[in-house]
């Protein structure tokens, strides 16, 4: 499976793992990601069987999964926002980080997966503009942010 918040890979067995210690574990229909704790529903048995068939057409292919000789486009590529150039706007693509704390701040800043930012300013800390908000972060969670970059902002 693929958690939709942190963006980590698992499997059921290490999911059930996590939802062993809990309660309601036994009438409970979510799965919760052991990176971050994340609960979503079921991963659609459809999106499974599809899953399988592309990893059997690979191997069978020789290809097993290795990327074609074509060049990544730049917005293709994302790279951590420490990365990022300023005034570019880019979407959040993943979360490099199993620490709560690091977790909660970005949930209460709303930098999530899919979420639309500008980096403004690098020094002397990162200024992170989403929506109609601005962010301070520092060098360490910034690292751990990566954004698919979409254009320049218009200003």
């Amino acid at each position: 499976m693929h958690c939709g918040f942190c963006g980590s890979r698992f499997d059921i067995a290490s999911a059930e793992e996590v939802c062993s210690s809990c309660p309601i574990a036994t009438g409970c229909q979510l799965v919760r990601c052991p990176v971050c704790g994340y609960e979503m529903p079921p991963e659609a048995s459809l999106i499974t069987v599809l899953r399988n068939l592309r990893k059997a057409y690979l191997s069978e292919t020789g290809n097993g999964g290795a990327k074609s000789n074509r060049q990544e486009t730049p917005e293709k590529v994302a790279l951590s926002l420490a990365e990022f150039e300023t005034g570019i706007e880019g979407e959040i693509s993943h979360l490099e980080t199993t620490h709560t704390t690091m977790l909660r701040k970005l949930i209460a800043m709303n930098l999530l997966p899919g979420e639309k930012i500008c980096l403004l300013s690098r020094s002397p800390s990162f200024l992170v503009e989403s929506d109609y908000s601005q962010f301070a972060i520092d060098r360490d969670l910034a690292k751990r942010i990566f954004v698919k970059r979409i254009g320049a902002i218009n200003r």
